[in-house]
């Protein structure tokens, strides 16, 4: 793999779709395992850590896994397949359950887009279950979306660093829209195979928390998550009508993409440049 690195994005992406394509992309974490999702787990550990644009010092109690990669199309084709909308027990207390629609992209190794808040739920849900039934879960933990702590833990580290990587923004280490704003020449113009910048790795070891696909979070949409003042719910809000999404996608500019920066939309929303990616935990 690492023979491809030095290849322009627009090469290794072509390439690697097709690997996908042709059923040969083998990593790790991609595609499946026995007929299910192969997830490749990335410990992050307790502790304190900086998070938001004002590098605030929070701790986590505990401590947790993270996906390597968003959620690939072959992967959420799994739950599809399983019959997985059908299934009363995946949708339970959730207040919409959609009808499946194709992605806009389905190359295999591509990140799922065009998915709702509700149905990245109803997937975490299910593959829970499946795991824990084959004994690969350990005793206690489950498979969520992340909270954002979590994942802004995962996507920065401990140093409260602006971008996955250390330093400013650097040209070719994510896909984004570097055209916007002049920060570089690179736009792919859509999703990319999960994995493709491997010098945008996070300090957890997770690959793409800056670019490709938005990422939807647990959590509710709080506007002043972030405040420096004392807070009176600091987990953030138990209700609201949006839910938060990170890392920004391959439509976004630089300042999109920062590990602090925050998005929101409707849980019923699907959008082209949306997914998901998991987190396990200790409940």
């Amino acid at each position: 793999n690492r023979a491809l690195d030095h290849l322009p994005p627009e090469t290794r992406a072509h390439l690697w779709l097709t690997l996908g394509r042709l059923g040969l992309d083998d990593r790790p974490g991609v595609g499946l395992r026995d007929g299910l999702p192969d997830i490749a787990w990335e410990a992050c550990d307790a502790g304190e850590f900086l998070y938001g644009d004002a590098r605030e010092k929070r701790r986590l109690k505990t401590p947790f896994h993270i996906a390597r990669y968003p959620v690939t199309h072959r992967q959420f084709q799994a739950f599809v397949d399983a019959g997985g909308y059908g299934q009363d027990k995946w949708w339970a207390g959730l207040a919409a359950r959609p009808k499946a629609i194709p992605a806009q992209w389905s190359e295999p190794n591509a990140p799922r887009e065009t998915v709702s808040w509700y149905e990245a739920t109803a997937f975490c849900r299910w593959l829970d279950a499946q795991l824990r039934d084959a004994g690969l879960l350990p005793t206690g933990w489950e498979v969520s979306l992340p909270t954002e702590e979590q994942w802004e833990r995962a996507a920065r580290g401990t140093d409260g660093r602006e971008y996955p990587w250390e330093g400013d923004f650097r040209s070719g280490l994510a896909n984004i829209n570097e055209t916007w704003d002049g920060a570089g020449p690179c736009n792919l113009h859509r999703t990319s195979p999960v994995g493709l910048y491997p010098d945008g790795k996070a300090p957890s070891g997770a690959l793409d928390t800056a670019g490709n696909v938005w990422e939807w979070c647990s959590d509710w949409y709080g506007e002043k998550y972030y405040s420096q003042s004392p807070r009176d719910n600091p987990d953030g809000p138990s209700s609201g009508l949006y839910r938060v999404l990170r890392g920004g996608s391959w439509v976004n500019k630089p300042r999109g993409v920062r590990a602090a920066f925050r998005f929101r939309y409707g849980p019923e929303n699907r959008i082209g440049d949306g997914g998901f990616r998991l987190a396990a935990s200790a409940q």
